[in-house]
């Protein structure tokens, strides 16, 4: 597959960088082999990166729509009650315009937190923030 998938065990967080054309089926297909790798847990965070070649534009509204349905159905599935995130990250405009969409189309009854950002670094921090602010930590 042309995307890349690691898993970071240490930092329980999940490294998604899409490269080229995305599939409609490529998020939930990564999403599928991300819980059979070693380190992965339901404690494990999602880091999207957009890269710089990758191409949103074989998805329209049915395709989000069918991804979120089938993202959330997974998530339940897999993660449970334990709080998930997913920090989705692009510095390209016209592709943030897509990811606006997929952030705010998924603010009713989606099982995951998101959030977009300009870079990994924005992303690891929020998640950092998030776990700690959860775990009510100093």
């Amino acid at each position: 597959m042309k995307h890349e998938l690691e898993v970071d065990a240490e930092n329980q967080w999940i490294l998604v960088r899409f490269r080229g054309e995305i599939a409609e089926g490529d998020a939930l297909a990564l999403m599928q082999r991300a819980v059979q790798m070693p380190g992965w847990t339901p404690a494990c965070d999602r880091i999207v990166v957009y890269e710089d070649d990758s191409d949103l534009n074989q998805l329209d509204v049915a395709s989000f729509e069918r991804l979120g349905a089938g993202l959330a159905e997974f998530i339940r599935a897999h993660y449970g009650d334990t709080p998930s995130r997913s920090a989705q990250v692009c510095n390209d405009v016209m592709k943030r315009v897509l990811l606006e969409f997929w952030v705010n189309l998924t603010e009713d009854g989606y099982p995951a937190q998101l959030q977009l950002f300009d870079t990994v670094q924005e992303a690891k921090a929020w998640l950092l923030r998030e776990r700690k602010d959860r775990d009510g930590r100093d």
